[in-house]
């Protein structure tokens, strides 16, 4: 019988943390039919380029707020949802993730092994703290490849993207705050995930998660 590891939040000691990008440039307003694709080759055109031609066609399938559609999911309970709110370290924050298992059809005794994106955000006045994390437990996944966007409803704009990667079951960890942003305003926070599986494993669709923050409001001091 195949086995789940459960992991838990002392796993994050042995996460590697790989350098990432966010970078901020002029804002990006997408048409109907623009992809993640389009969207890193505007903020993030040399880590784009340097992807795997089998990640960039997966960024260049997802249309900009669209959730991915899933193809060959296996999950770890059918009860569990594909995206998941769970309760954040930080008591003022929020955590989402969605994760996936990876298995091979010709190693069906194999432990489970699985890939988690997960993504924490909290609001302050003129600001989104947040922490996106991706995991990779166990074999079956070479690189993971993500990248983590502010999105403005009324203004129909991205703001800025950042984007990591996580290789041979090592995870990928990036803290940080968008800033500059107006207060009591409401925000949506995106993240993709693209995974590219060893030799044997069935390919995945991208991990994705989505989420709305509203800034808070100003301070009654402040004139």
């Amino acid at each position: 019988m195949r086995k789940l590891r459960i992991f838990t939040a002392l796993s994050c000691a042995f996460l590697m943390f790989a350098l990432s990008g966010c970078q901020s440039s002029e804002a990006f307003r997408p048409s109907a039919d623009d992809t993640w694709g389009d969207l890193c080759r505007k903020f993030e055109p040399e880590w784009f380029d340097a992807l795997p031609k089998e990640i960039q066609a997966e960024y260049d399938s997802v249309i900009l707020g669209e959730e991915p559609i899933k193809k060959n999911r296996e999950t770890v309970s059918a009860s569990t949802p594909v995206i998941s709110e769970k309760e954040p370290r930080n008591l003022d924050a929020k955590y989402y993730s969605d994760s996936e298992i990876l298995s091979n059809p010709n190693q069906p005794d194999e432990e489970y092994s699985m890939v988690d994106l997960g993504i924490e955000i909290s609001k302050q006045e003129k600001a989104v703290d947040y922490g996106v994390s991706v995991m990779l437990i166990g074999h079956g996944a070479a690189e993971a490849d993500t990248a983590f966007a502010i999105y403005d409803p009324e203004a129909q704009e991205y703001l800025d993207v950042c984007v990591g990667q996580a290789v041979d079951e090592k995870g990928w960890l990036r803290e940080d705050s968008f800033t500059g942003l107006k207060r009591n305003h409401k925000y949506v926070i995106q993240a993709i995930t693209a995974v590219q599986t060893e030799e044997g494993y069935r390919e995945i669709s991208p991990l994705y998660v989505e989420a709305e923050v509203t800034t808070g409001e100003p301070n009654i001091e402040e004139k």
